[in-house]
């Protein structure tokens, strides 16, 4: 069974790679139906077809998930500051997936039961930041406490380590692509918790 669901993931990337290749994303009709399927697949039940469509959504805006690379600080922040694209696609495009798939994004990277995939969805989110509108933005800001639990009022010692550091990514990408004036919807748990960090370190 384990086999058959990992050829039916394998096939899903490469029917994704071929619709891409053949500049599908170009035709602006098909721009919806896209992103509708994007989100479709990010709340599949089966966690392979999760993992394609992460995998998928980071080539699209320039991140490299493949190993260990993404969890590295130098790469998080680079990815931040200039987000390289891999595929030639439309700004327009990347704008309308990331607000299409940001809810859903933020809902594995905070409560995926596997490891792995929240540690995906978190990556994610940090390439997606030069992409997303105020409103998602703010939102996040608001819900950081909850949504990134490492940093949140309960915290847990075994979470430290990539999670840890993709969360605080994630913070510092907020407050580099938002206004002054929404850094203050961060909870003070949040500020308290890095502090804690900090000195800690």
């Amino acid at each position: 069974m384990l086999c058959t669901k990992n050829i039916v993931a394998l096939e899903s990337d490469k029917w994704f790679s071929m619709l891409f290749a053949r500049g599908f994303h170009n035709l602006h009709e098909s721009d919806g139906h896209l992103a509708d399927l994007f989100v479709t697949l990010l709340g599949h039940p089966e966690p392979e077809q999760r993992f394609v469509v992460l995998q998928l959504l980071g080539r699209l805006v320039g991140q490299d998930m493949h190993g260990e690379a993404v969890l590295q600080s130098n790469t998080i922040i680079y990815k931040l500051l200039s987000p390289d694209l891999v595929l030639s696609v439309p700004e327009s495009f990347l704008s309308l997936v990331v607000s299409s798939t940001w809810d859903q994004v933020v809902l594995l990277a905070s409560s995926d039961s596997l490891l792995p995939l929240k540690i995906h969805a978190l990556a994610l989110l940090v390439a997606y930041m030069p992409y997303a509108g105020r409103q998602q933005l703010q939102s996040f800001l608001a819900a950081a406490d909850s949504a990134l639990h490492v940093l949140g009022k309960v915290t847990h010692p075994t979470c430290e380590g990539p999670l840890l550091r993709l969360s605080l990514a994630l913070i510092a990408g907020a407050c580099l692509y938002s206004p002054a004036e929404d850094i203050s919807l961060i909870s003070q748990d949040i500020w308290r918790n890095i502090e804690t960090r900090i000195v800690k370190n």
